[in-house]
Protein backbone atom coordinates (compact mmCIF):
# COMPACT_ATOMS: atom_id res chain seq x y z
CA UNK A 1 0.00 0.00 0.00
CA UNK A 2 3.22 2.42 -0.06
CA UNK A 3 3.91 2.18 -3.27
CA UNK A 4 0.49 3.06 -3.78
CA UNK A 5 0.26 5.83 -1.66
CA UNK A 6 3.43 6.66 -3.49
CA UNK A 7 2.93 6.64 -7.03
CA UNK A 8 -0.42 8.55 -6.25
CA UNK A 9 1.32 11.46 -4.54
CA UNK A 10 3.47 11.42 -7.57
CA UNK A 11 0.95 11.10 -10.56
CA UNK A 12 -0.64 14.76 -10.04
CA UNK A 13 3.54 15.91 -10.52
CA UNK A 14 3.68 14.82 -13.98
CA UNK A 15 0.63 16.39 -14.67
CA UNK A 16 1.42 20.06 -13.18
CA UNK A 17 5.05 20.41 -13.59
CA UNK A 18 4.80 21.05 -17.58
CA UNK A 19 2.51 23.64 -16.63
CA UNK A 20 5.44 24.84 -14.62
CA UNK A 21 7.86 24.21 -17.32
CA UNK A 22 5.24 26.77 -19.78
CA UNK A 23 5.24 29.43 -17.10
CA UNK A 24 8.87 29.73 -16.89
CA UNK A 25 9.27 29.80 -20.37
CA UNK A 26 6.64 32.20 -20.89
CA UNK A 27 7.98 34.70 -18.52
CA UNK A 28 11.28 34.51 -19.39
CA UNK A 29 11.67 37.93 -21.34
CA UNK A 30 9.94 39.39 -18.13
CA UNK A 31 12.64 41.84 -16.00
CA UNK A 32 13.69 39.24 -13.25
CA UNK A 33 11.10 40.68 -10.24
CA UNK A 34 8.20 40.16 -12.40
CA UNK A 35 9.52 37.42 -13.43
CA UNK A 36 10.73 35.94 -10.11
CA UNK A 37 6.98 36.48 -8.44
CA UNK A 38 5.30 34.94 -11.46
CA UNK A 39 6.89 31.95 -11.18
CA UNK A 40 6.38 31.68 -7.44
CA UNK A 41 2.86 32.44 -7.28
CA UNK A 42 2.59 30.10 -10.13
CA UNK A 43 4.79 27.20 -8.19
CA UNK A 44 2.66 28.01 -4.70
CA UNK A 45 -0.72 27.40 -6.45
CA UNK A 46 0.73 24.34 -8.36
CA UNK A 47 2.23 23.19 -4.63
CA UNK A 48 -1.63 23.84 -3.09
CA UNK A 49 -3.27 22.17 -5.92
CA UNK A 50 -0.84 19.10 -6.09
CA UNK A 51 -1.24 18.78 -2.31
CA UNK A 52 -4.97 18.81 -2.43
CA UNK A 53 -5.21 16.32 -5.19
CA UNK A 54 -2.49 14.28 -3.04
CA UNK A 55 -4.80 13.97 -0.15
CA UNK A 56 -7.69 13.17 -1.91
CA UNK A 57 -6.48 10.67 -4.09
CA UNK A 58 -4.99 9.20 -0.88
CA UNK A 59 -8.11 9.33 0.81
CA UNK A 60 -10.04 7.07 -2.25
CA UNK A 61 -6.91 4.39 -1.78
CA UNK A 62 -7.16 4.20 2.22
CA UNK A 63 -10.50 4.06 2.11
CA UNK A 64 -11.17 1.46 -0.65
CA UNK A 65 -7.99 -0.83 0.61
CA UNK A 66 -8.06 0.38 4.52
CA UNK A 67 -11.74 0.73 5.64
CA UNK A 68 -12.03 2.57 8.40
CA UNK A 69 -7.94 3.77 9.16
CA UNK A 70 -7.59 7.43 8.67
CA UNK A 71 -5.57 9.25 5.61
CA UNK A 72 -2.30 9.64 6.90
CA UNK A 73 -1.91 12.81 4.41
CA UNK A 74 -3.10 16.55 5.03
CA UNK A 75 -3.13 19.28 2.77
CA UNK A 76 -1.31 21.47 5.83
CA UNK A 77 1.62 18.67 5.90
CA UNK A 78 2.19 17.91 1.82
CA UNK A 79 1.91 21.38 0.99
CA UNK A 80 5.45 22.35 2.84
CA UNK A 81 7.26 19.45 0.70
CA UNK A 82 5.37 20.41 -2.72
CA UNK A 83 6.36 24.51 -2.29
CA UNK A 84 9.78 22.62 -2.12
CA UNK A 85 9.52 20.31 -4.86
CA UNK A 86 7.60 23.45 -7.09
CA UNK A 87 10.15 25.82 -6.53
CA UNK A 88 13.44 23.08 -7.08
CA UNK A 89 11.86 22.79 -10.40
CA UNK A 90 11.05 26.11 -11.47
CA UNK A 91 14.57 27.17 -10.45
CA UNK A 92 16.38 23.81 -12.22
CA UNK A 93 14.48 24.87 -15.56
CA UNK A 94 15.39 28.47 -15.15
CA UNK A 95 19.40 28.00 -14.95
CA UNK A 96 18.90 25.56 -18.53
CA UNK A 97 17.08 28.06 -20.19
CA UNK A 98 19.51 30.68 -18.95
CA UNK A 99 22.37 28.47 -19.84
CA UNK A 100 20.93 27.90 -23.37
CA UNK A 101 20.31 31.65 -23.45
CA UNK A 102 24.15 31.81 -22.93
CA UNK A 103 25.60 29.32 -25.20
CA UNK A 104 23.21 30.84 -27.93
CA UNK A 105 25.05 34.25 -27.03
CA UNK A 106 28.33 32.71 -27.10
CA UNK A 107 27.65 30.88 -30.43
CA UNK A 108 26.43 34.28 -32.34
CA UNK A 109 29.39 36.54 -30.77
CA UNK A 110 31.92 33.66 -32.45
CA UNK A 111 29.88 33.96 -35.60
CA UNK A 112 30.44 36.90 -35.17
CA UNK A 113 34.24 37.37 -35.05
CA UNK A 114 34.44 34.72 -37.40
CA UNK A 115 32.98 37.07 -39.83
CA UNK A 116 34.90 40.21 -38.67
CA UNK A 117 38.34 38.00 -39.20
CA UNK A 118 37.33 36.72 -42.51
CA UNK A 119 36.60 40.53 -43.63
CA UNK A 120 39.94 41.54 -42.53
CA UNK A 121 41.34 38.68 -44.25
CA UNK A 122 39.53 40.05 -47.60
CA UNK A 123 40.37 43.34 -46.80
CA UNK A 124 44.21 42.37 -46.78
CA UNK A 125 44.08 40.64 -49.93
CA UNK A 126 42.42 43.23 -51.81
CA UNK A 127 45.30 45.46 -50.94
CA UNK A 128 48.15 42.98 -51.29
CA UNK A 129 47.03 41.79 -55.04
CA UNK A 130 47.73 45.19 -56.85
CA UNK A 131 50.59 45.69 -54.98
CA UNK A 132 51.49 42.06 -55.91
CA UNK A 133 50.70 42.25 -59.52
CA UNK A 134 52.87 45.71 -59.99
CA UNK A 135 55.86 44.28 -58.62
CA UNK A 136 55.68 41.79 -60.91
CA UNK A 137 55.01 43.70 -63.74
CA UNK A 138 57.86 45.40 -63.04
CA UNK A 139 60.75 42.62 -62.69
CA UNK A 140 59.12 41.47 -65.80
CA UNK A 141 59.71 44.54 -67.41
CA UNK A 142 63.36 45.46 -66.03
CA UNK A 143 63.92 41.79 -67.15
CA UNK A 144 62.49 42.76 -71.47
CA UNK A 145 64.63 46.51 -70.92
CA UNK A 146 67.88 44.06 -70.00
CA UNK A 147 67.26 42.08 -73.16
CA UNK A 148 67.20 39.05 -70.96
CA UNK A 149 63.66 37.68 -72.75
CA UNK A 150 64.21 33.79 -71.58
CA UNK A 151 63.63 34.66 -68.04
CA UNK A 152 61.07 37.66 -68.62
CA UNK A 153 59.13 34.62 -70.43
CA UNK A 154 59.85 32.22 -67.77
CA UNK A 155 58.33 34.68 -65.34
CA UNK A 156 55.48 35.73 -67.55
CA UNK A 157 54.52 31.73 -67.34
CA UNK A 158 54.46 31.57 -63.84
CA UNK A 159 52.30 34.89 -63.41
CA UNK A 160 49.66 33.90 -65.40
CA UNK A 161 50.25 30.38 -63.64
CA UNK A 162 49.41 32.13 -60.43
CA UNK A 163 46.68 33.88 -61.45
CA UNK A 164 44.49 31.31 -62.84
CA UNK A 165 45.19 29.62 -60.25
CA UNK A 166 44.36 32.61 -58.25
CA UNK A 167 40.92 32.81 -59.72
CA UNK A 168 40.03 29.25 -59.70
CA UNK A 169 40.50 28.82 -56.22
CA UNK A 170 37.94 29.00 -53.49
CA UNK A 171 39.12 33.15 -51.61
CA UNK A 172 38.93 31.17 -48.41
Amino acid sequence: IHYSMFALSVLPGLVLMPGLFFAVRAVESWPRLRQATAIGVVALLLALLHSILDTALVEVLVRALLPGRSNPVSVAGSIIIYVWVYALFAAVVALMLSNYAVQDRERLLAEARDAAHQAQLAALRFQLNPHFLFNTLNAISSLIVTRRNDEAEAMMDKLSDFLRATLSADPH
